[in-house]
């Protein structure tokens, strides 16, 4: 499972443009699956007849995408400018960035006015992505535009990285660092999970869900959820997520809404959802029995388009399985791998108990 999130992230697949990390869950997936489809937007779902039989299968849904951004504009001296969301310019500036076509990669780094040059008023606002600037090494707009073409899309190029571990350190040996840093980890640590379910023979009739636009283009994310629960109509579903933990140096306890290393987060609500309180007291309860690690996430601010999912078709019961992840917002996440773990076994007793808990 951690290998496999480590090849997730080194894939680029920003909303509307999921294709690479399709291809590759359609790849590990299929020796597997019972039945794989793709709806219109792009949605991949995989069906795995479990041992127990429901009327409903059982969903499961993690999102493919990432945050990161389109190319609008090419300056005259040969500037790439973008547009999108899911981080600000000041999370970018100096770091290396890698614009994608179907045909090639091309590298770039960011930059915008020096912070010396800037005014004091201009050095107190964060500044808007449209004024952040990504060399490719190009003098001309001419030169720009033979190796990028408005549309293409950009992402921080970051490498995934065991903290603390020497270059030569084996993902698939897990050595002493269980903490990592990757570009991502709020989707792909899901697909992670729900790969290694499907590996295994489930415990019911469950639809494995790999959902696009999750993260950008818009201020309620979802609409792949949505429309995947729109055709299948699932009765309960699983959303995989990732979660901010608030933890920063000087962060006092209280604005700490939960930790890396301490289990799967489960949520109360989000910024537009209250979750199932029956059903996440049943599946807590049985993890407290089996001894599985888990934490409640107390911060309600971030949209995950479970409110979409929920009230999608004739509506469904939805409870939150998140990976706890540090500077969500920024270039790279920091995550622990022991939560992937967690969230395994959570999903694993949704599975056991989906026939029960029906009121």
């Amino acid at each position: 499972m951690k290998k496999k999130l480590f090849e997730l992230c080194r894939l680029a697949a920003i909303g509307g443009f999921e294709q690479p990390v399709r291809q590759y869950l359609m790849e590990q997936a299929r020796p597997f699956a019972d039945e794989m489809k793709t709806d219109k937007m792009g949605n991949l779902l995989i069906y795995r007849q479990g041992t127990v039989h429901l009327e409903k299968p059982l969903m499961l849904m993690a999102h493919m995408d990432e945050p990161g951004f389109l190319v609008t504009n090419i300056t005259d001296d040969g500037m790439v400018q973008l547009a999108g969301g899911g981080m600000n310019a000041r999370a970018l500036i100096g770091k290396h960035m890698e614009i994608h076509d179907r045909r090639s990669i091309v590298y770039g780094a960011a930059g915008m006015k020096a912070e010396h040059m800037q005014t004091p008023e201009e050095q107190k606002k964060t500044p808007d992505i449209s004024r952040l600037l990504i060399d490719i090494g190009c003098t001309s707009k001419t030169e720009a535009e033979a190796r990028v073409r408005l549309g293409d899309v950009a992402v921080p190029l970051v490498e995934p990285e065991l903290l603390g571990m020497p270059e030569s350190a084996n993902v698939t040996e897990l050595p002493e660092s269980r903490m990592m840093t990757g570009r991502g980890l709020a989707s792909r640590g899901g697909c992670a999970v729900l790969l290694k379910l499907l590996e295994e023979k489930p415990a019911c009739d469950c639809w494995f869900v790999f959902a696009v636009s999750g993260e950008n283009w818009s201020l309620v994310p979802g609409k792949g959820g949505m429309l995947a629960a729109r055709l299948l109509d699932p009765a309960k579903a699983v959303l995989l997520h990732g979660v901010d933990t608030g933890e920063g140096p000087g962060v006092p306890a209280e604005e700490i809404s939960c930790r890396c290393g301490a289990g799967a987060a489960i949520s109360l609500a989000d910024a537009d959802f209250v979750f199932d309180r029956a059903l996440r007291e049943k599946v807590t309860a049985a993890a407290d029995q089996k001894g599985v690690r888990w934490q409640f996430n107390c911060d309600s601010s971030q949209v995950t388009g479970a409110g979409r999912l929920a009230s999608a078709h004739t509506g469904c019961r939805v409870l939150p399985v998140n990976l706890p992840v540090r500077y969500l917002q920024s270039a790279a996440g920091v995550c622990c791998l022991d939560d992937l773990e967690s969230m395994t076994e959570i999903c694993r007793l949704m599975m056991e108990r989906a026939g029960e808990c029906n009121e």
